[in-house]
């Protein structure tokens, strides 16, 4: 993105000075050369309307971008001046919104007085609580937090309260905690979530009477999710006894199997010594869409240390369950499955018997080949087309030696499969 902007400058001309001058000559030249450039340039931005500020607003662009890299501090601190002085000068409101924007790239806390004035500004607020954010400094933080208390429009208290969320400012936390029981909703909504980024842990009453009202479901106030954010916030700190006990409010208290897979995901953030039991016991749930949370959470916790824990659980298990475990440890390629992969293909069970046949593929080993082929002799058509298309996956050059050592033991509809498996793998030799 730099070097483009770098190569629009250049063509344009208006960065030429710095460019060709001699290093020497680029080392001396003085301050209020580049901060008189800028301000000319935005000088001749025109109010909305009456032309067209397109290469203007590139060129003041590739200045903001290209002072940001870290070789470049003076000439950052020198551009971010310039723009601090535009801003007073330039009229028009949409001018000055860009130039606030320009800031949020490169401006530090010494923009906040030239910042902080539009706060207040029906149009301006919205970018410049943006900028304040980016430079997040304990000025900046102070200044939204100054507007907050002096602000009488709805959108700009949306705005700062937002804001200060963003930037975790614990000192606002009263002035957030009140705007919880706005009439607004659109206000409620933003406090809610600005009061569970701040991730006080005294605030978790306030936000978990919140996710009870909504019945810990999703819904327009998003509290549930206020209440998610908040957990996650709380998980960051220490001890982590509160985050811990805010995921088994969640968790039991949702009915909805999206809110208790985020709190689900949250337990085992937060409680990892014990996250195996916590998934184990999550993926016997009689809910699809919240057993496939947790089997999915469970391949990203899978290791070689509990691989044989989650095959003493297929054991232990049949349907769905055990069908998950296998297609878990087929996907994580855990080869501490493979006994009971090979095992579950003569499964009775649809389900567990296809899901062995995917792991098999899954593990590409042609070890499970001739366990494959025999599975084919009394198998229905799904199972059948399933081993044709892992058979097409399986390195080895005695795959094809097996399959047709194989073809004339198999029943009319495998040796149709096998004989497209021969044709795609092996075209040199036809098949009759």
């Amino acid at each position: 993105m730099k070097k483009i902007l770098l190569i629009i400058l250049t063509c344009t001309g208006l960065f030429a000075q710095a460019q060709t001058l001699p290093a020497t000559t680029q080392q001396t030249l003085p301050a209020t050369g580049l901060e008189a450039k800028i301000l000319t340039l935005t000088a001749g931005l025109k109010p909305v309307g009456q032309g067209d500020n397109t290469s203007l607003q590139y060129t003041l662009s590739g200045y903001a971008h290209i002072v940001t890299d870290a070789n470049k501090e003076e000439e950052r601190k020198i551009v971010s001046r310039a723009f601090c002085k535009a801003l007073p000068i330039v009229k028009d409101p949409e001018n000055k919104a860009f130039i606030i924007s320009l800031l949020q790239i490169c401006g530090d806390n010494k923009s906040v007085p030239a910042l902080k004035v539009y706060l207040n500004s029906k149009r301006l607020c919205d970018p410049a609580t943006r900028a304040l954010v980016q430079i997040n400094s304990p000025d900046a933080k102070v200044a939204l937090l100054a507007a907050l208390k002096k602000a009488a429009v709805s959108n700009n208290q949306i705005s700062l309260i937002a804001a200060i969320g963003e930037v975790h400012y614990l000192g606002a936390l009263d002035e957030i905690t009140a705007f919880t029981a706005s009439k607004d909703p659109l206000i409620k909504r933003t406090a809610l979530l600005a009061l569970a980024n701040i991730g006080d842990e005294d605030s978790e009453p306030i936000l978990a009477a919140a996710a009870e009202k909504s019945h810990y479901n999703t819904d327009s106030t998003q509290a549930v999710a206020a209440y998610i954010l908040y957990i996650k916030r709380l998980a960051l700190n220490w001890p982590i006894g509160p985050a811990v006990a805010a995921s088994e409010k969640l968790l039991k208290k949702s009915h909805s199997p999206y809110v208790r897979s985020a709190a689900l995901e949250l337990l085992v953030q937060t409680r990892s010594k014990d996250a195996i039991f916590i998934l184990m016991s999550a993926v016997d749930d009689t809910v699809p869409q919240y057993r496939a949370a947790a089997f999915q959470l469970a391949g990203r916790n899978i290791t070689g240390d509990n691989a044989e824990q989650w095959v003493r659980k297929a054991e232990l298990s049949e349907g769905a369950v055990k069908a998950g475990v296998i297609t878990m440890l087929g996907a994580s390629k855990q080869t501490a499955g493979s006994r009971l992969i090979k095992n579950s293909l003569s499964d009775k069970d649809p389900r567990v018997k296809l899901a062995a046949i995917n792991a098999v593929g899954a593990l590409g080993t042609g070890e499970m080949v001739p366990a494959l082929l025999n599975t084919m002799k009394t198998a229905d058509t799904l199972s059948v087309t399933a081993i044709r298309d892992v058979l097409l996956t399986i390195r080895g050059l005695d795959v094809v030696s097996r399959i047709m050592a194989s073809l004339p033991f198999q029943p009319p509809l495998a040796q149709t499969a096998l004989k497209e498996v021969l044709a795609i793998r092996n075209p040199t030799n036809k098949t009759d």
